[in-house]
């Protein structure tokens, strides 16, 4: 399923939302794609406790570091008790790189507002 995302804005912060770890049926995790505006092809591997949009939990926004994957957080994914989206940052899992001059921290803070601004869980949600 591919989504674009309109214009790019920064980030003013930055908010992850606690871990919430609890025992239960593993949850339906599997990997997507979005298209931003700049064409950049975002991958993420988005985890659910069921296939419905349930917009009134709160979804986990899970960004590996340098050198990594959202393969990272899988383990993490399987044992949260509320949804959770972990992005392939650019240039790593099945993210392109994009241009070259597009490579910083302006652009990640893009990417992860465009996929913010896109994915129906982060609907209408407050940061």
């Amino acid at each position: 399923m591919a989504m674009k995302c309109s214009g790019i804005a920064l980030l003013p912060t930055l908010l992850l939302l606690p871990l919430s770890i609890a025992a239960m049926a593993p949850p339906c995790i599997r990997s997507n794609k979005i298209t931003s505006s700049s064409n950049l092809v975002i991958s993420y591997v988005e985890s659910r406790l069921d296939d419905a949009d349930n917009n009134n939990e709160p979804v986990t926004i899970l960004i590996h570091g340098l050198d990594s994957s959202s393969h990272t957080w899988r383990k993490v994914q399987q044992n949260l008790s509320t949804p959770s989206i972990a992005i392939d940052c650019r240039g790593c899992g099945h993210t392109d790189l994009g241009h070259p001059d597009e490579f910083g921290a302006e652009g990640l803070i893009a990417d992860i507002k465009c996929i913010v601004d896109s994915h129906p869980l982060l609907q209408k949600k407050r940061f």
